[in-house]
């Protein structure tokens, strides 16, 4: 868990005291970047199959930051989702968006499914950040697997692939993602009910999702369970042509994207 890992190497920081962590998987790392554009001693590596992330002898004070912070890569997946199946007229090209090597992991996947994705050449920003344009365009999916050692680059794309798979031909297996039961809902759970709720063959497994996709019309009621990547999944969902759903508590969105609705609706109206 990136947030578990901040938690314990901010604490050291104002604790003053080194920290020493061990990770199965490389999970985010802004934390890491931000801090040692500060001068905190951070240093992570892999070693032995793991990933070890120490913080050394931190400083008693740190210095202000002044930088840019690029466009969050999770909530442009929804609309890059959105114009791989179809819903936006032309397709989508969404600019300035981070792409974090430990947070753009649903792109080798999308690329596995068959979408017609694109990215323009990263750029560096303040904050050793790199950013880019992504593009999306209609395209025809086929399930995939996910699982192992691609989860923790993704944790966050979860509500938005089980939208994808539910359009793909064939199955999606998701597994190794036990971490969705722990988030603002239990997104396993969720997930499979409200894909169920509309039409989707979906099963829920003990650490992810089974999806069999399909192309006919989607309908029925959902519910967002104060869960702001879940309103915005099935928001995507529900925009589709044809497809006729509706989300209970579909302004919990705006908790991580302000406007999401009036962008989707927007979007979605210049349809001919």
């Amino acid at each position: 868990s990136a947030q578990i890992k901040s938690a314990l190497l901010l604490s050291g920081l104002v604790g003053g005291v080194s920290v020493r962590l061990t990770e199965p998987y490389r999970s985010r790392d802004h934390t890491e970047r931000i801090l040692g554009m500060c001068g905190v001693p951070v240093v992570s590596h892999q070693a032995d199959d793991v990933w070890r992330v120490e913080l050394r002898d931190p400083p008693e004070q740190i210095a202000p930051l002044d930088l840019e912070v690029p466009g969050d890569f999770s909530s442009a997946t929804f609309f890059l989702a959105l114009a791989i199946l179809g819903g936006v007229e032309g397709g989508v090209e969404i600019s300035h968006v981070g792409m974090n090597p430990t947070r753009r992991g649903l792109l080798q996947v999308l690329g596995r499914m068959g979408a017609n994705v694109g990215a323009d050449p990263f750029k560096e920003h303040d904050a050793r950040e790199p950013s880019s344009s992504l593009r999306g365009l209609p395209s025809k999916l086929v399930g995939a697997n996910v699982g192992g050692e691609e989860v923790p680059a993704m944790i966050d794309e979860f509500p938005v692939l089980a939208v994808l798979a539910s359009r793909a031909e064939g199955v999606t297996r998701i597994t190794g993602a036990g971490e969705l039961r722990l988030k603002e809902s239990d997104r396993i759970r969720v997930l499979a009910d409200n894909l169920r709720a509309v039409g989707v063959q979906a099963e829920e497994l003990s650490d992810g999702l089974e999806i069999e996709g399909s192309d006919h019309p989607l309908a029925g009621r959902v519910s967002s369970h104060h869960d702001h990547r879940i309103a915005m999944a099935f928001g995507v969902l529900g925009a589709l042509p044809g497809n006729r759903i509706e989300i209970d508590g579909a302004d919990v969105a705006d908790v991580s994207f302000p406007g999401f609705g009036v962008l989707l609706e927007d979007l979605t109206a210049a349809r001919t």
